[in-house]
C-alpha cells in the first residue's frame, strides 16, 4: 500500500515538474510600476467609519461611530469588539 502511494505522488510529481521549468520570469520592479492606485470601497463588512474616539484616561476603551449609524465598544485596545 505504502509503495502505491510513492508511486502516484511520484507520478504527480513528475507531471508537475517541466511546469516549473518553463514558468514566466517575475520582473516585479516593471510590473509594479504599472499599477495605479484605486478606490475599492469601504474595507470592513460593517460599512463606513464616521467617528473615532477614545477615553483619555484609559485608551485602551475606543467608541467608533459608522456611517449607518452603528456604534461599536472595545474595552481591549481594538483587539475585540
Amino acid at each position: 500500500m505504502r509503495s502505491s502511494i510513492l508511486a502516484k505522488a511520484a507520478w504527480v510529481i513528475s507531471l508537475t515538474m517541466p511546469l516549473t521549468l518553463w514558468a514566466q520570469p517575475l520582473q516585479l520592479d516593471k510590473d509594479l510600476k504599472l499599477l495605479k492606485a484605486r478606490s475599492i470601497g469601504p474595507a470592513g463588512m460593517s460599512g463606513r467609519v464616521t467617528t473615532i474616539d477614545a477615553v483619555h484616561n484609559n485608551p485602551e476603551i475606543i467608541y467608533i461611530g459608522a456611517a449607518s449609524g452603528g456604534v461599536w465598544k472595545t474595552t481591549s485596545g481594538g483587539a475585540r469588539w
